[in-house]
């Protein structure tokens, strides 16, 4: 009988890397859903005249990696977040033990790091290197986990060996219980979804002689922020509706979402993204006969006026920058 797998008790872990595209050491294992980290092999048909029925010859013309990992957000996996956003200063001190995390976006100087993913696949566990986030997307229903989907761009799939002495993450997974959304300096009622997606637009380059069969290291580009919150069509997002969908303004977003975990007393784990200046883009209802009417605001971010488009602050017990 052949052999059969599932993914119950497969692991997946992380680590930094030193060199772009060298397998790292992992440092933590991640909480996740499902990976669909995989590489690709491109190959080329020869050009011939020889060829009649058939192409003559299929030739490898190079390899690439590329996939989406998600999870379930947990306190412990939020260091990967610094290899799409910067933390500028150290952690401060809220209190005993309680420290916040500010990142922002990567300006046009700042080099992005790079991780190695180590896969358990069940027959085989596999390593892809080079590893750069594309996209984080961060999103949650009410009464369920925060969910991260991180898409990423890498240089190789290679063999690799799990390290068994990385804890699982034990802490609660960040909910939408408790969670808050404002618009325009007031909380919201009613808000029964909400998410937010960064992109860094992610450039491989041109292929050069000295690139060989794999693809350049990426480099990120001009971002792209977006949130999408889903609620009650009541009459305040009816004036967000009329005001700030159908008039040249810009609004201030704030999200947060929570861990039923302490920090300490008093400190849950939190995380805390905002946008102070947000352009809303879309403002679509939904629902008829006996459905209960809702509205999708979706909004984009922007530095308008100077201002930073956006900033995520984070509750911890970490007193040290990711």
């Amino acid at each position: 009988m052949a052999d059969k797998y599932t993914g119950i008790g497969l692991k997946l872990q992380i680590g930094p890397e030193t060199t772009w595209g060298t397998l790292a050491d992992p440092d933590m294992n991640l909480n996740y859903l499902s990976h669909t980290l995989k590489e690709t092999v491109t190959k080329e048909s020869e050009e011939s005249l020889l060829a009649s029925t058939t192409v003559n010859a299929l030739n490898v013309n190079g390899y690439s990696v590329s996939g989406d990992i998600e999870l379930n957000l947990k306190p412990e996996n939020l260091p990967i977040l610094k290899y799409g956003f910067k933390e500028p200063a150290d952690p401060t001190s809220v209190a005993s033990g309680v420290h916040k995390h500010t990142l922002h976006l990567l300006g046009p100087k700042d080099e992005q790091k790079s991780f190695s993913a180590i896969v358990d696949e069940g027959p085989k566990v596999v390593g892809f290197t080079g590893l750069i986030p594309d996209s984080y997307e961060f999103s949650g229903d009410a009464k369920k986990p925060i969910s991260l989907k991180i898409s990423v761009k890498g240089r190789a799939e290679v063999s690799a060996t799990l390290d068994e002495t990385l804890d699982d993450p034990s802490l609660s997974t960040f909910t939408a219980i408790s969670g808050v959304v404002g618009i325009g300096g007031s909380s919201i009622e009613g808000i029964t979804k909400a998410s937010v997606t960064i992109s860094e637009s992610l450039d491989e380059g041109e292929a050069t002689y000295d690139s060989g069969l794999y693809n350049n290291k990426a480099t990120h580009g001009l971002k792209e922020v977006k949130t999408d919150i889903e609620g009650f069509y009541n009459t305040t997002t009816s004036t967000i509706e009329e005001t700030d969908y159908r008039g040249d303004v810009y609004v201030a977003e704030q999200i947060t979402w929570v861990s039923p975990s302490m920090i300490a007393t008093g400190y849950p784990y939190k995380i805390v993204f905002t946008l102070p200046k947000v352009s809303i883009t879309d403002a679509s209802q939904s629902g008829s006969g006996k459905d209960t009417k809702k509205i999708t605001l979706q909004g984009q971010a922007t530095g308008n006026g100077g201002s930073i488009p956006l900033t995520i602050e984070i509750w911890d017990s970490v007193a040290t920058k990711y």
